[in-house]
Order: structure tokens, then C-alpha cells, then sequence
């Protein structure tokens, strides 16, 4: 916790900026999200699709090129739109963390 003079001066020269590019950031989660109409999202589907494959995989003893393929390809699609999610939930994260460390204690809470 910064001392009191410091936090204020701190606080003054925070920068809303990146809280507001959060918006940004989230609405870049809602396209990974939303669905067609009353649908489902896709990346539901690609996840019960990329299960469904893995099963036939292992239990089917790994013998066709094709599935494979699809599953592995499938696999590293996902990885790499959920990897946009966590970035973005980082980016997200620091500003409002930076913010909270901000936040004064029960002894100086009330006239900041």
C-alpha cells in the first residue's frame, strides 16, 4: 500500500485509459462467444466436436490419418482463440488491479 501522499499523487496520475480499452478487450471475448441467432456458440460446437474426435482417436486406436488430422487441427484453432481470451482477460486485469492497489486502508478511507 502506497503512504497517503504518494497514493493521492498516484491516483491523480491515473490513467482511465486502459480501463476503458477493457470494453475493447471484452468485446473481443463476445466474438468468441456469441452465437448465430438462438444458437449456440461455435466454439461450444468445436469444443463437443474437438471431444467427440479425441474419443474416436483414443478409443479407436489413433488409426485414421483424416481424424487425426481434423482433431489436431481443431485442437490448435481452439488453443489459439482461448490464447486471445486469456490475453485479453490480462489486459483487462492489470489496469483494475492497478487501480485497486490504489485503495486506501480503514485508516485513511474516509477523506481519502
Amino acid at each position: 500500500m502506497p503512504k497517503t501522499g504518494n497514493r493521492i499523487e498516484q491516483i491523480a496520475a491515473f490513467d482511465t485509459g486502459p480501463l476503458l480499452r477493457t470494453v475493447d478487450d471484452l468485446d473481443v471475448m463476445r466474438d468468441h462467444f456469441k452465437g448465430n441467432d438462438y444458437n449456440a456458440p461455435e466454439m461450444r460446437h468445436d469444443l463437443l466436436r474437438l471431444h467427440e474426435l479425441t474419443m474416436r482417436f483414443v478409443n479407436g486406436g489413433h488409426t485414421d490419418p483424416v481424424m487425426a488430422e481434423e482433431m489436431f487441427d481443431l485442437a490448435a484453432d481452439l488453443e489459439c482463440r482461448i490464447q486471445d481470451m486469456s490475453d485479453a482477460l490480462a489486459r483487462m486485469l492489470a489496469p483494475i488491479r492497478t487501480l485497486q492497489a490504489l485503495e486506501p486502508n480503514d485508516e485513511v478511507k474516509p477523506g481519502f
